[in-house]
């Protein structure tokens, strides 16, 4: 638990102005003390520093916290990716759906086009036709 941690636990109520002032002072050293001591190159020289067992048991207690927090991101990230996965896949399906309907109605489209583009010849043999006829009718 860092410095403002320990600070907030810190009850005042049970402590006197000076008691908690002297309280803060100890406990600000003792952050700073243990930060030096992670930079430290005591340990190449062979000088341990002793550490109270109430900070490790925090330090174990903060660092178990820290992991349940991970791995609780972890698994929301996984869920995250997994309704990502099965989003794109139904939306590729979506996509080929579309696609595949939208090639019938080209399909379609064509068919109905080729009917018009052959529609004014279809018309003009009928006009002929019948002007012959009429024409044939006229002459005789």
């Amino acid at each position: 638990m860092g410095l403002l941690g320990r600070l907030k636990t810190l009850s005042v109520d049970k402590l006197s102005a000076s008691q908690y002032s002297r309280r803060i002072v100890i406990m600000a050293q003792e952050h700073r003390n243990s930060r030096t001591a992670l930079f430290d190159d005591g340990l190449e020289e062979g000088g341990l520093r002793p550490s109270s067992s109430f900070s490790h048991e925090t330090d174990d207690h903060d660092n178990d916290k820290a992991v349940h927090t991970l791995q609780d991101r972890v698994l929301f990230l996984k869920r995250l990716t997994g309704d990502i996965h099965e989003e794109v896949e139904s939306q590729n399906r979506l996509l080929d759906r579309m696609g595949n309907n939208m090639d019938t109605s080209r399909g379609i489209m064509s068919g109905t086009m080729d009917r018009f583009k052959m529609g004014p010849c279809i018309l003009e043999a009928r006009l002929k036709r019948n002007y012959e006829y009429l024409t044939f009718e006229v002459l005789d």
